[in-house]
């Protein structure tokens, strides 16, 4: 079941519902659960935080140090694939949250919380790619791609948000600094993205090697969602998980769009698509430490994604594919000339969001220069 920000009629709502069946991929905890049928199905599996290395400090401007991260803040839930003629603008508001949001898993405590308002019950990771460039003709859209992970936060992590902020771990209170000024793009360029190739050389891509597991900035090709998914009366919820509070799903979307990376940039990555399909990549997510006082760095969230035939999945209808967003959804898009350095404010356009009122008022879209390409960091 989802929940839809949309209310939509019960026809669409059905349509919505299917079409979100459709394009899940399977789950599993451990690679070992997979039968002979899963074999080389597509799926995704759950990995360990600390199959990435990441910034550890001390002095790390010098020592270049780094360490396999602890264990994860997040953890995925959902992941859904499918094809797109084009990009699809947030896809909160397009197909709503998979089932109660993971609720479930989610302590009441932590649901019901009044402080760190900004950090979201769910941490979306949505990432759009295309399926043809052209050096004569530059694009930040079109036919492509798109895969979703829905992370939910795991004990550990909600643990740590009930300590003194004293007691507090680096990586936790930079995720928060982050949440609270992911609208600026100063922080939200410090989103970054590791993937790391199984067995490169079974696939003939010692090209990448250098690259292999090292972190991408998400700069000017990344763009944030967020705000409250309201509740009210679903089905979709028993109610023992529906919260005491009017609160609702507090979300963030974080959006990487490959279409607008430079063309040889996309042309590498557009090499590896027909792989996917043989390959198995996992991934993670963290937010760069800078200080050595931001240090260590945590994976924010860790999956692995196999066997992925990228060109063989559901096509999202474009009718279901929302281009104006709602009142409950806020939007960051601005690019790095323009950017005033940070906080809830940015560029003159309010952005207000509350965990008990509906948000009345959202950024106006900017689009990124595509011309700058995401960095290795």
């Amino acid at each position: 079941e989802n929940l839809s920000l949309n209310d939509p009629n019960p026809t669409s709502k059905d349509e919505q519902k299917s079409f979100a069946e459709q394009c899940t991929l399977k789950h599993f905890e451990d690679e070992n659960e997979c039968d002979d049928d899963d074999q080389k199905s597509p799926r995704i599996v759950k990995i360990q935080g600390s199959t990435f290395n990441v910034r550890a400090g001390e002095n790390y401007a010098k020592n270049k140090q780094k360490a396999p991260s602890l264990n994860s803040l997040y953890e995925p839930y959902c992941t859904r694939s499918f094809k797109s003629g084009k990009r699809t603008e947030c896809i909160v508001e397009s197909l709503g949250l998979p089932d109660c949001a993971g609720r479930s898993m989610i302590s009441e405590k932590f649901r019901g919380r009044t402080e760190y308002e900004f950090v979201p019950d769910v941490l979306v990771a949505h990432f759009q790619f295309p399926f043809s460039t052209n050096i004569m003709k530059s694009s930040v859209d079109g036919e492509g791609g798109e895969i979703v992970f829905y992370l939910r936060p795991t004990e550990l992590f909600m643990e740590e948000l009930e300590k003194p902020e004293n007691e507090q771990s680096a990586a936790v209170k930079l995720f928060i600094k982050w949440c609270n000024n992911c609208d600026s793009f100063e922080m939200r360029s410090r989103f970054k993205v590791m993937g790391l190739v199984r067995n490169l050389k079974k696939h003939n891509l010692g090209w990448i090697a250098p690259y292999n597991g090292k972190p991408v900035l998400v700069t000017n090709s990344g763009s944030v969602h967020r705000g409250v998914m309201p509740i009210a009366s679903t089905s979709a919820c028993s109610e023992d998980d529906k919260p005491s509070s009017n609160s609702g799903v507090r979300f963030i979307e974080i959006v990487s769009n490959v279409h607008a990376w430079v063309y040889m940039a996309k042309k590498g990555f557009l090499t590896m698509i027909p792989k996917f399909q043989n390959m198995q990549i996992d991934v993670g997510m963290t937010i760069e430490a800078r200080e050595d006082d931001e240090m260590p760095e945590c994976i924010l969230g860790s999956v692995g994604v196999q066997y992925l035939d990228a060109m063989n999945v559901p096509r999202i209808p474009e009718e279901m594919q929302v281009d104006t967003l709602s009142p409950h959804i806020g939007s960051s898009y601005e690019s790095n000339s323009t950017t005033n350095g940070g906080g809830a404010t940015a560029n003159g356009n309010s952005y207000l969001i509350s965990p008990t009122k509906r948000m009345s008022s959202f950024f106006k879209k900017k689009s990124s220069s595509a011309s700058n390409n995401d960095t290795i960091s």
